[in-house]
């Protein structure tokens, strides 16, 4: 993976080397994410300059750097990800002429567009990517993002200057940008723990949707971009379960799982895998076994805290494999020593306890390789939370007295941290109408299907895969997920959800496939989760951090006594309003990281590029 930022002005207001320097200068706030190398291209009578971060996954050398342009070609490309099926598109491509200078999949996608079009070559990617082309013939900007939204990007306005980036501080540096928090996506932050796309916690900002493509014609203008999709689960969705046999499918799913996982053993660097004590991380490594030329690295992090402790079971799967594993515990004082950084790492404020582990085990992983699978996805598109079995429980009983099953929508919506956000906001819009506006005009059905394809839509992208892209590229370490492969994505989306989510037994036809490869005591294991002590954490070692967070004088523009009373009744045991208050804590933490930001010296001494930013807005 890698990083991309770039930047679209009005035409001659900037020459070559002004374009260049910003574009770098944007990239350079995301140089974790590509440590190998760097590189910008510019067409100062366009307007356009593109910068790139590199991490030298494929084709090590100097022919895998970007910016990109196929042999023959005119258009630019930047990119930030891994087309995991390069290699048939490579060989197709060579068989129908074309000719390449490297082995990296970054020239074939470019070469794959130019041959096929934007919207075509989308179509034949299996991959997890974000991208920004430029056609310089008709002078149009593309920025497109994966199905899934593995990764990120960005984009906005700064006077007359379209910017994007893979993340949000990418836009943060370019000069003169400034931003108020948009107060209507503040309350939609605490009643989701995190900030669902299109929106953004900088007010102007948005995300580019998962499995969406924008198109800005130049000169650019405000408002002149458009957003389609070129791959919609919704739609997917809503043609239907199909009828196939129970055992065909489990053997189409053994299939794809087998392809998606050695597709992404592919590499040349070092390939490990996360490993938990769950079946996801399990199945990943076990077939990992079966393509990789070694034992296979695997990392876990575990807690003093037994309840939490996944550890054992999960060093007891490596020894069953025969991986090469390692693991970290993590204790309060790792916690509290990573706190301060997470705003950085996140750039919006972040809700989920899981950021802090994870972001020791990408460490952990970091020292030994520069790729890791992850199960990730799996409970989001299998049916593996135990919301899912009780709304399947739920069903059943309306089934059983003639009533109709919960409505999905109505329970998606209940399923809140605060359960009214803008009251917590004041002044804010109802975040239900912005989540709404999210998950777009699809009847979601039923529970427990509904629930499934409204997580997948929402928190899949923006809070599961969020934490993992944002932890992991913090440190340089790809992180790849089988799971999301878009051909099982589609594949679980036709199947029934009895075969998901059967009697009290969570992701059933995944656990059937597993079966094949481990034993029992693997794949039958309840899910436990990747969770973190913290609400005793708060009433102990992390409480003097807390309270000087949620102090009243710090929780300006909040409501105050609704944080307060919760803070008071969580110390005193009466209540558990961990989720509730970690909200608040971690946005109380990402405002404090943003105002020494704000008050840092660059900031406050914009003369350097004042008359570059003055042109541009001219």
């Amino acid at each position: 993976m890698c990083g991309i930022a770039g930047l679209l002005v009005p035409p001659g207001k900037l020459d070559g080397d002004e374009l260049s320097r910003l574009a770098a200068r944007m990239a350079a706030t995301v140089r974790h994410r590509g440590p190998d190398g760097d590189g910008c291209w510019s067409d100062p009578a366009a307007g356009i300059g593109l910068a790139h971060r590199r991490l030298a996954v494929v084709d090590l050398s100097a022919r895998g750097r970007q910016p990109m342009t196929a042999v023959g070609g005119r258009q630019v490309l930047i990119y930030n990800g891994e087309v995991y099926n390069y290699l048939a598109l490579r060989r197709e491509l060579i068989s129908a002429g074309q000719c390449f200078v490297g082995d990296c999949d970054a020239e074939v996608l470019a070469a794959l567009i130019a041959r096929f079009g934007l919207a075509a070559a989308l179509q034949r990617v299996n991959g997890a990517f974000a991208l920004a082309l430029w056609d310089p013939d008709t002078r149009i900007l593309w920025l497109a993002r994966d199905r899934l939204g593995e990764k990120p990007l960005y984009y906005g306005w700064c006077g007359g200057a379209f910017l994007f980036g893979s993340e949000l501080k990418a836009l943060r540096a370019y000069p003169g940008f400034t931003a108020p928090v948009d107060r209507d996506v503040l309350a939609l932050y605490f009643a989701l723990g995190y900030v669902p796309a299109p929106y953004c916690i900088d007010e102007g900002v948005r995300k580019v949707p998962a499995g969406c493509v924008l198109r800005l014609s130049a000169p650019a203008r405000p408002g002149g971009e458009s957003i389609r999709p070129y791959w919609d689960l919704r739609a997917i969705a809503a043609g239907g379960e199909s009828l196939e046999p129970a055992m065909a499918r489990l053997d189409e799913l053994d299939a794809l799982l087998r392809d998606a996982v050695a597709l992404r053993c592919n590499a040349d660097v070092p390939v490990g895998a996360f490993l938990s004590g769950g079946v996801d991380s399990a199945a990943v490594v076990a077939l990992m076994t079966r393509y990789a030329p070694a034992p296979v690295a695997t990392f876990t992090v575990g807690f003093h805290e037994p309840a939490f402790d996944e550890a054992a079971q999960a060093a007891a799967v490596a020894r069953l494999l025969g991986a090469e594993h390692h693991q970290l515990v993590v204790s309060a004082r790792d916690a509290l020593g990573l706190l301060p950084q997470l705003p950085d790492t996140y750039d919006e404020p972040f809700f989920d306890p899981a950021a802090l582990p994870t972001l020791l085990l990408s460490r952990l992983a970091r020292q030994h390789v520069t790729v890791a699978q992850s199960g990730e996805g799996s409970d989001e598109i299998f049916g593996g939370y135990p919301p899912y079995r009780a709304a399947a429980r739920a069903a059943r009983r309306a089934a059983r007295a003639g009533r109709p099953a919960p409505d999905a929508l109505r329970t998606h919506l209940t399923r809140t941290i605060w359960r009214d956000g803008a009251a917590l906001v004041p002044g804010a819009r109802s975040p239900d109408a912005l989540l709404l506006d999210t998950l777009g005009s699809v009847d979601l059905g039923r529970v427990p299907a509904g629930l499934l394809l409204a997580d997948t839509l929402t928190w899949l992208p923006d809070n599961c895969l969020v934490k993992v892209d944002r932890a992991s590229m913090a440190v340089g370490l790809e992180v790849r997920c089988p799971y999301l492969d878009h051909r099982i994505v589609e594949l679980a989306y036709r199947t029934p959800i009895e075969l998901k989510v059967r009697a009290n037994v969570d992701k059933w036809i995944l656990r059937r496939v597993v079966a094949r490869y481990l034993p029992e005591w693997v794949y039958a294991r309840p899910k436990q989760g990747f969770n973190l002590p913290l609400a005793g954490w708060l009433r102990g070692p992390l409480r003097a951090w807390a309270e000087d967070l949620l102090h009243p004088g710090r929780l300006d523009g909040l409501a105050v006594p609704a944080v307060r009373g919760r803070w008071r009744r969580h110390l005193a045991g009466v209540d558990d309003h961990l989720y509730e208050i970690w909200t608040v804590l971690m946005f109380q933490e990402w405002r404090r990281h943003r105002a020494a930001i704000s008050d840092s010296p660059a900031n406050r001494d914009p003369r350097a590029t004042a008359d570059r930013v003055s042109a541009i807005d001219r």
